[in-house]
C-alpha cells in the first residue's frame, strides 16, 4: 500500500520505457510515491483528479500537448503546486525560456540518477528557502542596485524583475552559470525594502555593453523576506520562477 504521507511526482513522458526508469529511481529513494501520464493532456485529466500532486516531471516534446503548453494549464489552475521540473534532451528553448516559463529547473539527458534525485529533493524543499551554508571563498560576486520601489521596478525596469525562486538582474560584474552570489537589491519606498540574499546564477548573457544580464536563483533568504516574496508574487500574479527581460 502506498504511503500517502510520501512527496507525490507525475512522471510525464511519452517513452513508458522512461517513466518506468525513473519510477524505479525516484521510488527507491522511499521519499517518492510515483505516478505516470504518456502526455500533457492525459497528465491534465490526472491531475484533475488527483489533486496530491507535488511535482510534476515533464519531457518537454510530446505529442498532443507539449511540456511547456502543459505548464502553461498547469500556471492557469495554480500558480505555486504543483511545481514542474522539464525532462530535456534537445530543445529549441533556452534555460531562461524554461524558467520564465514558470519552471523551477530541468533534468537532463543522459540521465544521472544521483543527480535526479538532487533536483527532485531541492525541488520540493520549502521554497525558496535552501539554506545552505557557504563558505566566503565560494562567493564569485556581490550584486547590489538601488531602486524606487518594487513596484516600480517590476513594471518599468530594465535592470530587475522578480520571480517566485529568483530574480533577473544586470550587472557589471562577469559571473558564469553555476557562479554563487550575494545580491542585495535596495528600495527607497515600497512594501519590500530589501531583497538580499545568497543565490545561484542558472543563466547568464553578456551584453555588448559590457553588462551581464543574470537569472539568479535563491539559495538563502531570510523566512520573513521570503513570506514577503511569496504576498508580493501572488498580489501581482506572477507566474515566472526565474525571470527574464
Amino acid at each position: 500500500m502506498e504511503d500517502k504521507n510520501l512527496k507525490h511526482v507525475l512522471i510525464v513522458d511519452d517513452e513508458p520505457d522512461l517513466i518506468n526508469i525513473l519510477t524505479v529511481i525516484l521510488t527507491k529513494t522511499k521519499r517518492y510515491r510515483v505516478s505516470g501520464a504518456e502526455d500533457g493532456k492525459k497528465a491534465l485529466d490526472f491531475l484533475s483528479k488527483d489533486p496530491s500532486v507535488d511535482l510534476v516531471l515533464a519531457d518537454i516534446k510530446m505529442p498532443e500537448m507539449d511540456g511547456i503548453g502543459l505548464l502553461q494549464k498547469i500556471k492557469e489552475h495554480d500558480l505555486e503546486r504543483p511545481k514542474v521540473l522539464f525532462i530535456t534532451g534537445f530543445t529549441d528553448l533556452s534555460l531562461e525560456e524554461l524558467y520564465d516559463a514558470g519552471a523551477c529547473g530541468f533534468i537532463s539527458k543522459p540521465f544521472d540518477w544521483e543527480k535526479i534525485i538532487s533536483i527532485v529533493d531541492e525541488a520540493l524543499l520549502p521554497k525558496p528557502r535552501y539554506r545552505k551554508i557557504f563558505r566566503k571563498e565560494e562567493i564569485k560576486a556581490d550584486i547590489t542596485l538601488e531602486m524606487e520601489s518594487i513596484d516600480v521596478a517590476q513594471l518599468y525596469s530594465e535592470d530587475f524583475t522578480l520571480g517566485r525562486g529568483g530574480l533577473f538582474v544586470v550587472s557589471p560584474k562577469e559571473v558564469f552559470t553555476g557562479d554563487l552570489v550575494n545580491f542585495k537589491i535596495a528600495f527607497l519606498g515600497g512594501e519590500i525594502k530589501n531583497i538580499e540574499g545568497v543565490g545561484q546564477v542558472v543563466w547568464y548573457k553578456r551584453t555588448n555593453k559590457d553588462l551581464t544580464h543574470l537569472g539568479i536563483k535563491f539559495y538563502n533568504i531570510e523566512p520573513e523576506l521570503e513570506f514577503s516574496i511569496e504576498k508580493f508574487c501572488n498580489k501581482n500574479n506572477i507566474r515566472f520562477f526565474i525571470p527574464r527581460r
